[in-house]
């Protein structure tokens, strides 16, 4: 099979000037290049020292991308950058105009190279500690927890990922004189300068350094929501078969749209539902951050009892309509034809409306119940009782009806109204001795 190969123009030099939901670069390219996709990053670094006449070993270049996501309304093209550093990430920025072809015609692709020291992390001279004309973080009070710290541009340390617990803290770096301590690490050291002054801060100045120093390494809310597109497009690109589904707000603007739902299922899930139980158990999440969005979830049993994935969803609020189209999807990309699935859920008017609406959500293709589990906690949350609780489960998972009896007798003993709430619920919905097998069929 030949080679695809792409068109690629190179920058260097100028200005990369960040614009509102796009980049662009103030000059033109100094170079065009047909690159093979399966081009590898140490040969697109050769290219780029190449082509720069870069002589010094010590000096290497960072290389950044940019690729056409759509176009305003005034006929501009509006970019997205997407940093370049190993193979992976090069692959993925090549294939790009084959990612995004049912999205946008991308004839070309940008890449941009700066320069920048290579970080000598062995023996340290007296060069290394010469600050000045040196640029450091932000000045910023910054904690963050233990977990892995990927670190490619601090100075003084290694390109390997190290896992410890660390912080940052801004500080007046006097100069070099400042004595420098170096603590090894495992594949590399870091470098710790004794400042002579810190700089202390607010909890409220800390936290919007904090928020500020998270949006520099993941991007802000408004940026995630225009990389949902490009993640979800390498995601079907990479995994054949796998179905994702959007629906849009349409606005004025040409080529902008309002984003309303996501829907996405992976190709493994949707075989393997095949032979999983028929029953499905479907529960929406908070999303916390800057917007109130909801996640929605479906999930089956297979054969050994353990919960299998099946789909997922992004949704601005769980309604009728979200639900509706949810479950639409679900069924038309994971159920299909199979009959008797039992579906379990919380009691949400929005799914309560919608499986009272749709044929094909009730007996014989669906019968639908409640989750055992949410009714109890609706059922502490009004009556404040332990005991109570502990009855209404036993009732609940009884399998002869003359026990199921007994145990709400006992209900009726102790509370009145508590016993009159459960007996308001069909008892096909939240009881195992109505349930004939669909919840949870063995």
């Amino acid at each position: 099979m030949a080679e695809n190969y792409v068109r690629v123009n190179l920058y260097w030099g100028g200005e990369v000037v960040y614009e509102e939901g796009s980049v662009r670069y103030n000059r033109r390219p100094e170079a065009v290049q047909r690159f093979p996709i399966s081009l590898k990053y140490d040969r697109l670094q050769h290219v780029f020292i190449s082509k720069m006449a870069i002589s010094d070993p010590n000096l290497s270049v960072v290389i950044t991308g940019r690729y056409q996501t759509s176009i305003t309304a005034r006929g501009f093209p509006i970019y997205e950058e997407t940093l370049i550093s190993d193979d992976d990430s090069l692959s993925l920025f090549l294939r790009s105009p084959d990612i995004f072809s049912n999205h946008i015609s991308i004839a070309t692709l940008d890449m941009y190279a700066t320069v920048e020291r290579s970080t000598n992390v062995g023996a340290p001279t007296d060069d290394e500690f010469d600050i000045r004309g040196t640029t450091y973080l932000p000045a910023m009070n910054i904690g963050l927890q233990r977990g892995t710290l990927q670190q490619e541009t601090m100075v003084g340390v290694g390109s390997q990922s190290h896992n410890f617990g660390w912080t940052m803290q801004s500080c007046d770096i006097p100069g070099p004189s400042s004595a420098p301590d170096t603590t090894e690490l495992d594949g590399g050291s870091i470098v710790r300068y004794h400042p002579t002054q810190v700089e202390s801060f607010t909890e409220r100045k800390a936290q919007k350094g904090r928020k500020k120093a998270i949006e520099m390494v993941f991007g802000d809310f408004e940026t995630s929501f225009k990389t949902l597109p490009r993640y979800m497009a390498a995601l079907k690109y990479f995994n054949p078969g796998t179905v994702v589904e959007w629906e849009h707000q349409s606005t004025t603007m040409q080529g902008e749209h309002i984003f309303k739902f996501l829907f996405w299922a992976y190709k493994p899930s949707i075989d393997g539902f095949k032979s999983c139980r028929p029953v499905i158990s479907i529960d929406g999440t908070h999303l916390y951050g800057k917007y109130e969005m909801k996640l929605l979830i479906a999930v089956g049993i297979d054969a050994n009892n353990n919960i299998f994935p099946l789909a997922y969803a992004i949704v601005a609020r769980e309604s009728f309509e979200s639900w509706t189209w949810f479950l639409v999807l679900l069924w038309r990309h994971i159920v299909r034809e199979r009959q008797g699935i039992g579906l379990i859920s919380d009691r949400h008017q929005g799914i309560l409306q919608c499986v009272q609406t749709h044929d094909w959500l009730q007996p014989p293709s669906t019968h639908h119940r409640f989750c055992v589990r949410h009714l109890k906690s609706n059922f502490n949350k009004k009556f404040l009782s332990s005991d109570l609780e502990k009855l209404m489960w036993l009732a609940a998972t009884e399998h002869q009806k003359k026990k199921y009896k007994m145990r709400m007798e006992q209900i009726k003993t102790m509370s009145s109204p508590a016993y009159l709430w459960l007996k308001a619920l069909p008892e096909e919905k939240w009881t195992l001795h109505k349930d004939n097998g669909h919840s949870y069929n063995n």
